[in-house]
């Protein structure tokens, strides 16, 4: 029985197998170069989830998101908004033109920020212009008028920064209000217990919080205070008890009625 193709020389497939390998390589680097790039930023991804934020079909006059947009940004982004820059109200200042206001007329969270623009370093938090910190803050407020509006450069005061340069004992918001609140180009920081005897105080800041908690049981843990009680990176400072925002006396985050506030933290 004779074998089929006998005799004939074997054929060398390894030329085959080479080009194919570099035809499969070269399909995979063009499909990944040619992919759509990653967001940069996760938390903003939004492909596919429009319907999160936005109605499918709005009719003439019908709002365009699913509610109101500071709702929608507070589904994600969770803060104090009584400890944060106004919204929902009508400026009295003159807004820029690229600075959105809603159809009342009113300031919202994409009055400053846009949802959809890239972070990058020159513009960390997606805000409406290239500038951060007083910079930006001087699109509508006027720098050096003497007022918080033109001092402090904190729009929120988030609930919790992680730690930074331990060589510096205070927060970086926290200097900038001890470079006024010295006594001598503002009122000075202290406060005052009544009694028979009237003591006035300065409550410490610069303290890692967590960490005089662990060591002081007659604090309660950080995680059972109120939320508007904030500690930029990580420190007790002037924003943990004040907010330029608050309608309570001396500026106080919460109403201090019967030691409210000191009892927040403070374990009697």
């Amino acid at each position: 029985m004779t074998r089929p193709f006998a005799g004939r020389p074997a054929m060398n497939n390894r030329p085959i197998l080479f080009g194919f390998l570099v035809l499969l390589l070269f399909g995979a680097v063009f499909f990944v170069t040619s992919a759509p790039p990653q967001s940069a930023d996760p938390s903003h991804d939004f492909e596919g989830l429009c319907d999160e934020c936005h109605r499918a079909r709005p009719g003439a006059g019908e709002p365009v998101l699913v509610r109101d947009v500071d709702l929608v940004c507070l589904q994600c982004h969770a803060m104090s908004k009584d400890n944060s820059h106004p919204t929902g109200v009508v400026p009295t200042l003159e807004i820029p033109s690229g600075f959105r206001l809603d159809g009342g007329g009113r300031l919202s969270c994409v009055s400053c920020h846009h949802p959809h623009l890239e972070v990058s370093p020159e513009r960390p938090y997606r805000l409406r212009g290239e500038e951060v910190d007083r910079g930006f803050c001087g699109h509508c407020h006027t720098l050096g008028d003497g007022g918080h509006g033109g001092a402090v450069f904190l729009a929120h005061a988030k609930v919790y920064t992680p730690p930074g340069d331990v060589s510096v004992s205070l927060d970086r918001i926290s200097r900038g209000c001890l470079a006024c609140h010295d006594a001598l180009s503002a009122g000075d920081v202290h406060f005052c217990t009544s009694g028979l005897d009237r003591v006035c105080l300065s409550h410490p800041v610069g303290v890692v919080y967590d960490q005089i908690q662990a060591r002081n049981r007659e604090l309660n843990p950080r995680s059972q205070l109120d939320p508007a009680i904030s500690f930029i990176e990580g420190k007790l400072g002037c924003t943990s008890c004040h907010s330029i925002y608050s309608t309570e006396r001396k500026l106080l985050t919460l109403s201090n009625r019967g030691s409210a506030l000191c009892l927040h933290c403070h374990r009697f």
